[in-house]
């Protein structure tokens, strides 16, 4: 808008042309400080839908978030009971290592005790000799 001299409020006007001249401009800058009302308000009518739009947003976040904590607590009771359960399985291997082992060491014994007895039948044998089969 180019720059017109200011409206002089109680300057004596002279002229009807002058007047009108005044009403002319204090009509077209009406009808701009209206335009640029209207222009105001599509854009906070804009903006209000952007709010609305970010606030449904944060509601569907804040929700998934809480989805996420449920889930999260329900996963973190699993693991500790898997945690449990697999301690349980450790003691129970340890033990049955144990008693394998202890059986290993029956069954070396045992072998030692039958490479004995195969050593003793083989040394009668020896000094027998074969024994006929009937």
């Amino acid at each position: 808008m180019p720059e017109e001299p200011p409206i002089l409020v109680g300057a004596q006007v002279s002229e009807l042309p002058e007047l009108a001249t005044r009403v002319e401009r204090l009509e077209s800058d009406l009808a701009a400080v209206r335009a640029d009302l209207r222009n105001i308000g599509r854009a906070a009518g804009v903006a209000d839908a952007d709010i609305a739009s970010l606030q449904e947003q944060r509601r569907a976040d804040v929700g998934l978030l809480q989805a996420f904590r449920t889930t999260q607590l329900e996963h973190s009771d699993t693991l500790k009971e898997h945690s449990r359960v697999l301690g349980l399985l450790v003691a129970t291997q340890l033990q049955q290592t144990e008693v394998l082992n202890q059986h290993t060491g029956v069954l070396n014994q045992h072998t030692e005790v039958l490479n004995q007895h195969t050593e003793a039948l083989a040394r009668i044998e020896r000094d027998l000799g074969t024994i006929p089969e009937e």
